[in-house]
């Protein structure tokens, strides 16, 4: 009896034993097992981030194709004021999807290299703060004395070059003077246009007939077309009305000159024929004081007289020839 429950104890302590090591060796496992859910977790996190990463540069990519012929404005003085310049800048940082706490650090790319406003930005950079901030120290330079002295300068210089379209010319012009005071009426910005623009245009545009700008381009439109029938015949350089218009550069068609010279050419190439005509020895020949005013009646250019003409001699003397004429 004693020995079957000595075996029975001994069972039960090797079952014991056994779940222990089992129990251990699970909850190993589970340990593991938890571990590995964590680095799975971890991956899956990293795998969103990149996904989203990835959608997010694929929509800007994107709006950057869609836009891509959205070029950059570039500030000019002549022509743009500061609100209009700062407005075109905010809608290409907008549509470029700039962050607006980094639009007053790349502005100055927008700013013409070698200007006075871009040596103004690099001295300025510094202390500006934001967009803000440059808006208002950018208004400020812009409508100080010296900006409006050289803006003056610039208006009363300006003429308009002969490869300039009469309309970009015109415009430019009214912006200028709207820029350095935008109370200036149009009638005076219609005489200055008159008095600096070519005086083949001006002189065929009735002065005090034109009440705005707009109604002078019009009619310099009828007078560039017809001015460039004139100057097509005689093979001038055409002007130009719209900014569209070509810019011709080569001389087309001919003039009188030319035509003259180049059939003058051809004939001293011809044979010489003899023609019922006066002689040219019965020509009064032109008085010459010296040997340097000697003048041909025949060949009608100084040189020799007609005395020493060789193809009148040979014409006296019957010896006329029928293939190239004498040369002196």
């Amino acid at each position: 009896m004693s020995a079957t429950l000595e075996s029975l104890e001994k069972e039960i302590i090797d079952l014991t034993q056994e779940f222990q090591d089992k129990s251990s060796a699970l909850e190993t496992e589970n340990q593991n097992l938890n571990i590995a859910l964590q680095s799975l977790q971890s991956q899956h996190a990293t795998l969103v981030a990149r996904v989203d990463s990835l959608q997010r540069f694929t929509a800007t990519q994107t709006s950057n194709n869609n836009n891509s012929n959205f070029a950059c404005p570039t500030y000019d003085s002549t022509s743009m004021t500061p609100e209009h310049f700062i407005s075109e800048a905010e809608e290409y940082f907008a549509c470029r999807n700039v962050h607006r706490t980094t639009w007053h650090l790349v502005v100055g790319r927008m700013l013409p290299e070698n200007s006075d406003v871009s040596r103004w930005w690099y001295v300025t950079k510094a202390t500006v703060t934001d967009w803000d901030h440059f808006k208002v120290q950018f208004r400020t330079y812009e409508s100080s004395q010296s900006s409006a002295d050289t803006l003056r300068e610039q208006l009363f210089s300006k003429r308009q070059k002969l490869e300039e379209a009469f309309e970009s010319y015109a415009w430019d012009l009214f912006a200028l003077f709207r820029r350095i005071d935008p109370m200036t009426s149009e009638e005076s910005v219609v005489n200055r246009i008159l008095n600096s623009c070519l005086p083949e245009i001006a002189v065929l545009l009735n002065a005090g007939s034109h009440q705005t700008v707009a109604e002078l381009i019009v009619d310099a439109r009828q007078v560039i077309t017809n001015i460039n029938k004139v100057r097509k015949v005689e093979g001038r350089p055409l002007l130009r009305a719209r900014q569209t218009d070509p810019v011709v550069t080569k001389q087309t068609g001919f003039t009188r000159r030319s035509f003259y010279s180049s059939n003058s050419k051809v004939e001293n190439r011809l044979p010489v024929v003899n023609k019922p005509t006066v002689e040219a020895s019965t020509k009064e020949p032109v008085a010459s004081s010296s040997s340097s005013s000697k003048f041909c009646s025949l060949h009608n250019k100084p040189g020799h007289s007609d005395s020493e003409c060789r193809a009148q001699l040979w014409k006296k003397n019957g010896q006329t020839n029928t293939t190239q004429t004498p040369k002196n």
